[in-house]
């Protein structure tokens, strides 16, 4: 990947997840602010016991946010990718079985796949202080 598909790549997928991480926890504080559908009735149900369960929604959103902020930047481009990680596979999953749009879903697994491939060496240096320091 080069230096620019690489940046692009980091600033679509860091700045959806800031973008709708600050507008869902702004949306939880009260702001009026109209926010996407679910999806479907399905797609809807799970996303409201999300919500009702009183902490699964603030910490999503809250990891949206900083996984998405850590993301647009190169030097913490890989502890934003594994904040995101996790997410990434729910959202995949969500929009494949509940929704039914799997292109959208399938959009995010590729392009955060394409960066996890991007930085697979420095992604080591979060789990091995030695290859941090670079000794083998």
């Amino acid at each position: 990947m080069s230096k620019w598909i690489t940046r692009i790549a980091r600033w679509v997928l860091g700045g959806w997840f800031l973008v709708f991480g600050a507008l869902f926890l702004a949306a939880r504080l009260g702001l009026p602010i109209d926010l996407p559908g679910d999806g479907n009735a399905r797609g809807a149900d799970f996303m409201a016991a999300l919500r009702e369960s009183g902490f699964i929604g603030e910490l999503m959103y809250a990891g949206f946010f900083a996984g998405g902020l850590a993301t647009l930047f190169d030097r913490t481009a890989p502890l934003g990718l594994v904040l995101l990680g996790p997410f990434v596979v729910v959202i995949f999953f969500f929009h494949l079985v509940l929704t039914g749009n799997w292109p959208f879903g399938s959009f995010w697994m590729a392009l955060f796949l394409a960066l996890l491939r991007r930085y697979r060496r420095r992604l080591g240096a979060l789990w091995n202080p030695a290859r941090a320091q670079g000794r083998p």
